[in-house]
């Protein structure tokens, strides 16, 4: 449960951080990025095994580029869904989400180790 709180809490610093150096992304509150990093997390923690299937063999970077997909898929659906949280086209989906889910798997590889 501890693992959990901290890995929620980094997330959220790790978005909120992200959307504050990237122009293209706006964050209205610290609760939309709790939010975003909320729904990224259980994204992210859903897909994490059927990612690793999906890219057989296992190789570090087709399953960072799958997890990157899902993570841009899903940032894009937020940015569609959530009022408070806005990102301006393609390149700073992409931008953001390669911020995103590199320090969640590094935060993953954190915890559970």
């Amino acid at each position: 449960m501890v693992a959990i709180v901290i890995a929620l809490i980094l997330n959220t610093l790790i978005v909120f951080l992200a959307a504050y150096v990237l122009p293209g992304v706006k964050l209205y509150s610290f609760w939309n990025a709790v939010v975003v990093a909320v729904v990224v997390g259980v994204l992210h923690s859903l897909v994490h095994h059927a990612a690793i299937w999906l890219t057989l063999p296992p190789n570090f970077f087709t399953y960072f580029l799958c997890t990157l997909v899902l993570a841009s898929i899903a940032i894009y659906i937020l940015s569609l869904c959530m009022p408070g949280f806005e990102v301006d086209g393609l390149k700073w989906i992409l931008i953001f989400s390669f911020i995103v889910a590199l320090f969640n798997g590094l935060i993953l590889h954190l915890v559970h180790a």
